[in-house]
């Protein structure tokens, strides 16, 4: 998906492993030989970087994502979040690579490095009305062991993510969208939740004075890399200049909110400007509207039930499954990714676009999650025209 408005271009694309000529699976190189084609092509630059990929097979797309990026001279720096979740079918290492990319039409740098303790830990985007920083890959602070309780893992990821935010010039209540990957999350999903409500707290986002705010989220089943007990993925968003650009939670038609059952997210969040309205869904799966699952044991009838919510979440705000930048499915086994593909053709969705992973839900009946991120190009001043004279 391409967005272009005004002097900036963004790019929105999934890359997925194909099959080669003889057969054969595309390797992490070609993959990434790929990508990197695409962002030299475009002259674009990367915001956002998620890559799905088999955990064992960190080092080797590592290694694949620098070569190609070096011989094309892409700067991925503090871009990536590597997932480790294993595809649901084919002998790829990865299940695919979701690409957030830009590019300035008036010369003016655009996306920049976020720097903290002398590395590059995210990468910033400046548009015309809102400036968005993406961390990548924030966790607990390297000095706590293994040891250490699981809930201080989760605090201190916290904590950082709100160190690296002030250092930012942001706070949480910038904050619009995380994703969180834990390598045992029906182990301790609890305790993971009860760590954010506290920060959440800690921070004011909850239980204040003020209006509450949640960011939209992800937590899933997710390996990190160097073993830490969790990781998470930050992206906030500040106005420029005095913009007008609006940033809401939307809440879901068809579930009650998430907090209602002692998680501390949004269902959606929505961001809108002069270029476009963005929609970012939380990790949805089949759970109705007084918070218990539904259709336990049947992967396509949660599928088709975790479309219609998220269908009537993206309808709140006038978008559409055709809006669709991003798509994420994470399965409990590969046995279930026929029941999804079903439901999701019953829809209209190609699941071919979508990124499909092995994956445990945060509870142990629910068999798929989908999490979704739609953006609606802002009419054109041509557009506006058009529709004045009908």
């Amino acid at each position: 998906m391409e967005i272009a408005r005004g002097p900036v271009r963004e790019y929105f694309v999934t890359f997925r492993p194909g099959v080669k000529l003889g057969g054969s699976m595309e390797t992490a190189e070609d993959l990434y030989g790929r990508i990197a084609e695409f962002l030299a092509g475009a002259g674009a630059e990367i915001v956002q970087e998620r890559c799905y990929a088999d955990p064992a097979a960190y080092a080797e797309v590592a290694a694949a994502r620098a070569g190609a990026f070096e011989r094309r001279k892409i700067d991925g720096e503090g871009a990536l979040c590597f997932v480790g979740e294993a595809p649901c079918e084919g002998s790829a290492a990865i299940a695919g690579v979701q690409l957030w990319a830009a590019r300035g039409e008036d010369g003016k740098p655009r996306v920049t490095p976020l720097i903290a303790d002398g590395r590059p830990v995210g990468r910033r985007f400046r548009g015309e009305s809102l400036c968005y920083a993406a961390f990548s890959c924030v966790g607990p602070r390297p000095e706590l062991g293994p040891d250490r309780p699981r809930g201080e893992h989760a605090l201190s990821m916290f904590s950082e993510a709100g160190r690296l935010l002030e250092g930012a010039g942001l706070g949480y209540r910038d904050v619009i969208r995380t994703w969180i990957y834990v390598p045992e999350l029906l182990g301790w999903y609890d305790e993971f939740n009860a760590a954010r409500r506290r920060v959440f707290s800690e921070v004011g986002l909850i239980g204040g004075a003020g209006a509450s705010w949640l960011p939209a989220s992800t937590g899933i089943q997710g390996r990190c890399p160097a073993g830490r007990a969790c990781t998470m993925g930050v992206l906030a968003a500040s106005r420029a200049n005095g913009a007008s650009a609006r940033v809401e939670m939307v809440a879901s038609p068809g579930q009650c909110e998430a907090f209602d059952y002692g998680s501390a997210f949004s269902r959606a969040v929505e961001v809108c400007d002069d270029r476009s309205s963005r929609m970012y869904v939380s990790g949805t799966a089949s759970i109705d509207a007084g918070g218990s699952s539904v259709h336990a044991g049947d992967a396509e009838r949660q599928t088709a039930h975790t479309l219609d919510v998220i269908r009537e979440l993206l309808a709140a705000r006038g978008h559409t499954f055709a809006d669709v930048a991003h798509l994420t499915a994470f399965i409990k086994g590969p046995e279930h990714l026929e029941g999804f593909r079903r439901a999701a053709a019953r829809e209209g969705l190609d699941s071919r676009l979508a990124v499909e992973t092995v994956a445990d839900v945060c509870r142990p009946e629910l068999l798929v999650e989908i999490e979704a991120m739609s953006v609606r190009a802002a009419p054109s001043a041509a557009d506006e025209r058009r529709a004045a004279r009908r």
